[in-house]
């Protein structure tokens, strides 16, 4: 059967694992075999008779995004309104992408990121080219060029707060949790990045801005400020980039939640850097 989403396209039905005894209905899970249970009973709501727990979405009703969608995200599930409005949000920005002529994610991954070996490439930046990344330049700064890195950690606190309250009120599903027909790579071909980073512990909704881009663009700025080598200065150029597509090829991101979390964090940087030429001089002896 053929189910249409908000965004209006076709997506298969999300298949629910573990389906139970042979015969049983798809959707329902027999605890008691020996029951026979036929699932007769199941046609209203989540409660089925005693015995049987619900596995996945398997009727029609079933097939809406926000059910299925939430099941494949193997967590605590969150409140049906919170999914449905992160489904919502997701078409909403991708009829403003549309808008402004900058929805391409489906036709990006399928082109460039259909390739095994190149998926894993991006699959690799997405993963390592961001906290180890952020990690190893927090330390350099900090031991070399304090000043910028005190701007650049604060930078990040910064944009990490309204970040956060953009999450909380603004939530969005990401297009590998949304119904547009993209593959969440990372958790196919890397599943030790789930496990690392376990969706339990992780905001699912949190497409826009985008941290990765935004917090990779901060820690490329500090680099090409703070280095002498021009290599470092390129590679200090390149993060933010590879970034980038990263995202947007295994389905985390939208092309406008890289620019929102590039706005943001720059926007931030500046904030930062007048706040502290501010306070410095305030803090400046008079007649100095």
């Amino acid at each position: 059967m053929d189910a249409r989403g908000p965004l209006g396209r076709s997506h298969p039905p999300v298949q629910a694992p573990n389906q139970g005894e042979v015969g049983a209905q798809p959707g329902w899970k027999c605890q008691d075999q020996a029951r026979g249970c036929p699932h007769g009973g199941h046609n209203g709501g989540n409660t089925g008779p005693a015995g049987c727990t619900h596995t996945g979405p398997a009727r029609a009703t079933d097939h809406h995004p926000a059910r299925g969608y939430r099941h494949l995200l193997r967590r605590a599930p969150p409140d049906r309104g919170s999914v449905s409005a992160a489904i919502a949000n997701a078409e909403r920005v991708v009829d403003f992408e549309k808008a402004l002529g900058l929805y391409h994610e489906q036709w990006l991954q399928e082109t460039f990121a259909s390739n095994a070996r190149v998926s894993t490439v991006f699959n690799w930046i997405y993963i390592w080219g961001h906290w180890p990344v952020i990690a190893v330049t927090l330390v350099w700064l900090a031991r070399r060029h304090t000043a910028i890195y005190l701007r650049t950690r604060n930078a990040m606190i910064l944009s990490g707060a309204i970040g956060m309250v953009i999450f909380a009120t603004f939530p969005v599903a990401p297009p590998r949790l949304a119904p547009l027909g993209m593959v969440d790579t990372v958790t196919v071909s890397s599943h030790a990045y789930r496990v690392l980073q376990p969706p339990m512990f992780t905001n699912q909704y949190a497409a826009v801005p985008s941290l990765h881009v935004g917090w990779d663009l901060l820690m490329g700025v500090a680099i090409v400020i703070a280095a002498r080598r021009m290599w470092v200065k390129i590679l200090g150029v390149m993060m933010p980039v590879a970034m980038t597509l990263a995202v947007v090829f295994t389905a985390n991101h939208y092309i406008v939640d890289a620019i929102a979390g590039a706005a943001l964090t720059m926007a931030c940087w500046f904030a930062v850097r007048w706040w502290t030429a501010r306070r410095a001089r305030r803090l400046q002896p008079a007649g100095t």
